[in-house]
């Protein structure tokens, strides 16, 4: 075909659990080893927990100080066995511009550092997410300590614990610490009180050796304890009521069997507190929560309940005096829907603890149900506390399998941050969360998820609260968000402050619900500006020589997209190079890239390794050897960096495409050859696959004997136009894995199937109609093959080349007509049918209902059916792409004739010649301006027009 020149003329684009293990990093409900305190202590022998030493053991060698440090004392992997607990947690931006978190490991038993990943480009208001069951680097059956640091913006991080399913499942939640307290509160701790125990975790975060001292005081004030520890740096050490002494009558000697403690500790350096309750008697709950730093004259809790049967949840609410007199607390509940009820906590001694449950009238143990001045109402709540002193709270929301806690929010922010929440994993009663919200006043808030670990925004949702002063959603019910899925969420008040919660709960039995707080920050600028650039495609390496268009995402703090455009650059530049619109093309000498994309305030690293391709040699010739997602490739070293990337690239999206066809995955690979020239290409054939190549051939497939799935290519006549042979070759390779393929077996077949699928490459429209208008051209000339011509593979080796071109458009036809009448899962069934041992003729009988002689009989008349007459016809691209392509059919063979463009431009008419067949085609290229255009042959004995608009 030739680009028809264009004259001068007047003007010129889980089971719930196995799901949560698989998909959202499980929660744990973990219980200690409690009668072996030396077992669960976090030991970090280095001391590498101190801010003194972490700077000194950068494991992940990250440069510079961490915004922020992030301290989760207790982490573990299938502890207990492969059904044991599980820690899945999450770390979420909670700053304005991405970051980075590194992740450090360190084992229980003997503080050594088992593992530390770095996360890049986390940006603001999305989580990271690490599933320790998942890693295959940490051993199993252990507890781990992990330090979260992140550099460039602060983090905030929760734990979730997760054993068993069904009915004995457990599920608890705290969340990490990032900064340590001298002083630290835990409102609730008992010992062997209906059931439970409430053992604490203590965590020295500070450079030398704390002396802690754990100060017990029991809700009635009759009876304290002290407890002394010593924890080194870095470490933990745990204090189980249950293994503490018992009380012995006298003063402070231990502790007393079904009692509550309220439990001041202090400490000489900074620590952070964990304490797991577990019912020791009853069904196996739990519940976790962080202990207090810090109390408030008020409180925010913005759920509690006390609900009718089935559900029969209640929340009991423990306060504890952080004063240093005896104070009262008012404990103010209000209903959606406006209504208030009050109740007071009298004479709370200093450091001592008081609670309010729900079920009973209060400072009684007599069950209550209908609302009065001491009887809770049943439903659901928020809750606002107050004292004199600065107190402090926990919420226990519990029902008779279920267990989680909360602690009350000393204040409100403008923002909360919520790392975890889930929608349906592990089916439609599997985790999901619902969201609780604090205003204590009309609001409307805005909520963002952002789906873990893509981090992509997913939802931007309202949530309006009305005058009561709270709200809740369900994620299960928010539109714009998939089931089996987990988000990380954002929340603003939209200028009224709030506090928020999050209820993770599944409805398949055992201790599926837990809580954790949200946390609060300042509000971000509403000022769109760059926050996180994330670079696809996420290719680690590409070979030397080869390019890789990368593309840069531009999001704002909330996570929209900006419409801006980054600069790009490389280094170092021997490694290659990167245009201003990422365009990336390495060099000749391999290893590592780094790509820096930056916009506004921001830049993002993004990793390369240059690579060398290893190089074989085979029947003479040097190839370099790639393996593809597909198809493996070997590419002649002659053919060059570029094509070998052309070559490689095309193989497996020709396969792709194949593979949809036909409905089957390729089994066993195919192996590709690209040879540089004709003659390489036909020495490659004999020398590696035995196999002689007709003169005009630009592919072959030793589709059977010892080599069955080999394919070589001559890349030399790929060098214009779409690449068809590689897709054209490698549908043989499929026909003949779908069915063995006898030498009765019609090479119109397999020939036509090959041709056909050349056609679904993009910008082929105009292949399509050069193959059928050659059939066409035959037909009116009378000069068609016949089906029976068609047959045998020698006879068409044979033909010469202008031939082979006609037999090709023929057997393209001849498969059309036979999808036509059995449709694409007719001509399956033939492969399927030829598999089982029927001959190709005998299938298509079965299939068809019908003689195949009838079918051969027929070809002639349905060729000829393609067109009446001769005639113009075009097609709306051209082998170079964009443009107009012309087809003049059915002339005299070899006739001489005068060709004329008229239209938007024009052309001085020029003689041209028909080939045998009376065919003559070319193209308008994008020198032609888009229009309406008239195509017009002339010649001794008639002519032929036609019209058509060029639209590029």
């Amino acid at each position: 075909m030739e680009r028809f020149g264009r004259a001068a003329s007047s003007g010129l684009v889980s089971s719930c659990l196995t799901a949560l293990l698989g998909s959202l990093a499980v929660k744990f409900a973990y219980r200690l080893a409690l009668a072996t305190p030396v077992a669960v202590a976090a030991l970090l022998l280095s001391g590498a927990f101190a801010t003194s030493a972490l700077a000194a053991s950068e494991p992940c060698g990250t440069p510079g100080l961490p915004t922020t440090t992030v301290y989760l004392p207790n982490i573990t992997k299938t502890l207990g066995g492969p059904a044991g607990w599980v820690t899945p947690f999450y770390v979420q931006n909670a700053g304005s511009i991405q970051t980075i978190v590194e992740t450090s490991f360190f084992r229980f038993s003997d503080g050594a550092l088992i593992a530390c990943r770095k996360t890049v480009g986390i940006g603001p208001g999305t989580s990271l997410v690490d599933n320790p069951n998942a890693d295959a680097d940490l051993p199993d059956d252990t507890q781990f300590s992990v330090v979260a640091k992140s550099f460039g913006a602060p983090v905030v991080a929760i734990v979730n614990q997760v054993q068993g399913s069904g009915p004995s499942q457990q599920a608890l939640s705290y969340s990490g610490s990032t900064q340590g307290d001298t002083t630290v509160y835990l409102p609730n701790v008992t010992r062997r009180f209906f059931g439970y125990d409430v053992p604490f975790i203590v965590q020295d975060l500070g450079a030398t050796p704390a002396t802690v001292t754990a100060r017990f005081i029991s809700f009635d004030g009759t009876h304290t304890y002290t407890r002394v520890l010593s924890v080194s740096p870095g470490r933990s050490s745990v204090v189980d009521p249950n293994a503490e002494p018992a009380f012995s009558g006298a003063a402070g000697s231990g502790l007393v069997d079904g009692t509550q403690y309220a439990v001041t500790l202090t400490s000489n350096q900074p620590i952070a507190v964990v304490a797991n309750a577990h019912n020791e008697q009853g069904a196996p709950v739990g519940f976790s929560h962080n202990g207090i730093g810090r109390g408030a004259t008020t409180l925010y809790a913005p759920y509690a309940a006390k609900l009718t049967p089935p559900l029969n949840t209640f929340s009991p609410i423990v306060v504890q005096n952080l004063g240093t007199t005896v104070t009262d607390a008012q404990l103010v509940f209000m209903s959606a829907t406006g209504a208030q009820q009050t109740f007071t906590l009298r004479t709370i001694p200093a450091g001592g603890a008081q609670a309010f449950d729900p079920r009973f009238a209060a400072g009684t143990t007599t069950p209550c149900a209908v609302a009065s001045s001491t009887c809770l109402g049943a439903g659901e709540f928020s809750l606002k506390i107050t004292a004199a002193n600065p107190i402090a709270a926990v919420v226990l929301p519990n029902s008779a399998t279920t267990a989680a806690a909360y602690l009350a929010s000393s204040q409100l922010s403008s923002r909360a941050l919520l790392p975890a929440a889930f929608r349906r994993i592990g089916g439609p009663d599997g985790w999901g969360t619902r969201v609780f919200v604090y205003t204590g006043a009309a609001a409307q808030l805005i909520v963002r998820a952002f789906v873990i670990p893509a981090s992509d925004l997913m939802a931007t949702f309202t949530v309006p609260v009305a005058a009561a002063g709270w709200a809740s959603f369900d994620l299960g019910t928010v539109n714009g968000l998939a089931n089996e899925s987990q988000y990380a969420l954002t929340i603003d008040g939209g200028g009224v402050p709030l506090a928020a919660i999050a209820h993770e709960y599944a409805g398949t039995g055992g201790d599926a619900s837990m809580i954790y707080e949200g946390f609060g920050t300042a509000a971000l600028s509403t000022t769109p500006a760059p926050a996180s650039i994330s670079v696809s495609p996420a290719t680690p390496t590409i070979p030397t020589g080869w390019t890789r268009q990368l593309t840069a995402t531009v999001r704002d703090q909330f996570g929209g997209t900006i419409n801006t455009s980054p600069t790009w650059s490389a280094s170092p530049i021997s490694l290659g190079n990167v245009t201003q619109n990422g365009f990336f093309t390495a060099g000749n000498v391999p290893g590592p890239s780094t790509v820096a994309v930056a916009a506004g305030a921001v830049t993002t690293f993004f990793p390369l390794a240059v690579t060398a391709p290893p190089t074989v040699t085979l029947g003479g010739l040097t190839f370099w050897s790639f393996s593809g997602s597909l198809v493996d490739v070997y590419t002649e070293t002659a053919i060059g960096a570029s094509s070998t990337q052309t070559a490689v690239e095309q193989a497996d999206a020709d396969a792709t495409q194949i593979q949809k066809t036909y409905l089957r995955t390729y089994s066993p690979r195919p192996l590709v050859y690209a040879l540089a020239t004709k003659g390489t290409f036909g020495q490659a054939a004999q020398a590696i696959g035995g196999a002689n190549t007709p003169i005009w051939a630009a592919g072959v497939c030793i589709c059977g004997g010892l080599h069955p799935n080999w394919i070589f290519v001559n890349w030399q006549d790929q060098t214009s136009g779409p690449p068809t042979t590689l897709r054209h070759e490698l549908t043989h390779v499929m026909e003949h894995q779908l069915a063995p393929f006898t030498s009765l077996t019609p090479t119109w077949f397999d020939e036509g199937n090959a041709r056909i699928e050349e056609f679904t490459i993009a910008n082929t429209q105009w292949w399509a109609a050069v193959q059928r208008y050659r059939a066409a051209s035959m037909s009116l000339n009378n000069a068609t093959f016949t089906l029976f011509e068609l047959i045998s593979g020698s006879t068409w080796s044979a033909r010469s080349a202008a031939d082979a071109s006609y037999a090709y458009a023929l057997a393209a036809q001849a498969v059309l007509f036979l999808r036509a009448d059995i449709g694409m899962s007719g001509e399956l069934l033939i492969f399927d049918l030829m598999r089982q041992g029927k001959s190709f003729y005998d299938a298509y009988d079965i299939v068809a209902g019908r003689s195949y002689l009838d079918f051969q009989a027929e070809f002639t008349t349905r060729v000829r059916a393609l067109a009446a007459a001769p005639g113009v016809a075009t097609a709306a691209d051209t082998r170079e792409g964009l443009g107009l392509t012309f087809i003049l059919y059915g002339l005299p063979p070899n006739t001489s004739f005068t060709l004329s463009i008229s239209g938007t431009d024009s052309s001085i008419p020029s003689t041209r010649t028909a080939d045998a067949y009376g065919f003559y085609y070319s193209y308008l290229d994008t020198q032609w301006r888009p229009g309406p255009y008239t195509i017009t042959g002339t010649w001794g004995g008639g002519s032929v027009s036609g019209s058509a608009l060029k639209t590029h």
